[in-house]
């Protein structure tokens, strides 16, 4: 792949390469950093296994981090290459050529600041609301999503059964209640558009200015707005041991607020949207027999905490 991506940066950029060096990290992507002289540029290629699992469509993803980008949002600029924003490697692969956000570093729930949680919010707002202009392709259907929802639960259940995993089959029948109450008109309010829908600590970027970048939009998608505040909170202003940052939740709905509009029920939409939208990712089996990293802990977690907190939500985030 490399000497294919070194020639396609030649063909483009019209540059010599000072230094090629492929970057560690991000799950089932290959990804380069290339230097030139006016040029510092990272490609990423994306495996079929994450397109197919994640749901990724590759183009109207990039399509709209250009659309962002263009319109002033802070994220990176994407470099149309042969006159097209995606290209497709030899494997029939698709890859990006992007930005490189250099000398940046990611923080936590340990570490933010309410100035932090106040800029990156705002921001979000401003993206949002410039998605909000974007055309999307299809409603939303709401009887195949709620039946898709009841059979993922079914799911679940028998493999716990199966398996005899007691402490994942808790999880799961904690969450039946919530399964039985969900009708078609629990939807209705549900805002639907485009949406970033991966706004975790690994994609919001610092430098030593402060915040810095949204990244990663290869997942952004058409779906439910304000899915992208309420990952915001889980990630920043939720604890593990399950305790909000009330100052921080107010820094995010004040930020927010700048450039969109964001009420505590909004939010409780956002995270019974993650809910639905991710339970089945994250409420695994396998994730209850192996030891998982930190941060798919931390993501059951958030999935339980609302699981928990579901009927109750508006009241635990009044303040």
């Amino acid at each position: 792949m490399i000497e294919e991506v070194k020639k396609i940066f030649n063909d483009n950029f019209k540059e010599k390469i000072l230094n090629v060096k492929q970057i560690d990290g991000g799950w089932l992507t290959e990804k380069y950093r290339i230097i030139s002289e006016n040029y510092d540029i990272m490609t990423k290629t994306i495996e079929f296994k994450k397109i197919e699992r994640r749901k990724i469509d590759i183009e109207r993803a990039s399509e709209v981090l250009h659309q962002c980008n263009i319109n002033g949002i802070k994220c990176p600029k994407i470099y149309f290459i042969n006159n097209k924003l995606v290209n497709y490697d030899k494997n029939n692969k698709p890859f990006v050529f992007l930005e490189y956000m250099k000398d940046t570093y990611c923080k936590s729930y340990e570490n933010i600041s309410s100035e932090d949680i106040y800029n990156i919010s705002k921001e979000v707002g401003k993206m949002n609301n410039i998605m909000s202009k974007m055309e999307i392709t299809e409603k939303f259907k709401r009887k195949e999503f709620l039946e898709q929802l009841y059979q993922e639960y079914i799911e679940r259940v028998h493999t716990g059964k199966i398996n005899q995993n007691e402490k994942y089959l808790r999880d799961v029948y904690n969450q039946e209640k919530i399964i039985n109450s969900l009708n078609e008109e629990n939807f209705d309010e549900w805002k639907f558009g485009y949406c970033h829908c991966d706004l975790s600590s690994d994609n919001l970027l610092f430098d030593r200015n402060g915040f810095k970048a949204i990244i990663d939009f290869e997942i952004c998608n058409e779906s439910f707005i304000y899915r992208d505040p309420a990952r915001i909170f889980l990630t920043f202003c939720l604890e593990m041991n399950g305790n909000i940052d009330k100052k921080l939740l107010r820094k995010l709905v004040e930020g927010y607020n700048e450039y969109n509009n964001l009420s505590i029920d909004k939010l409780v939409q956002g995270l019974k949207a993650i809910w639905c939208l991710e339970v089945n990712l994250w409420i695994k089996e396998a994730y209850y027999v192996d030891k998982n990293p930190e941060k798919v802990n931390k993501f059951i977690s958030e999935i339980n905490w609302i699981t928990k907190n579901w009927f109750n939500l508006f009241e635990i985030l009044k303040y």
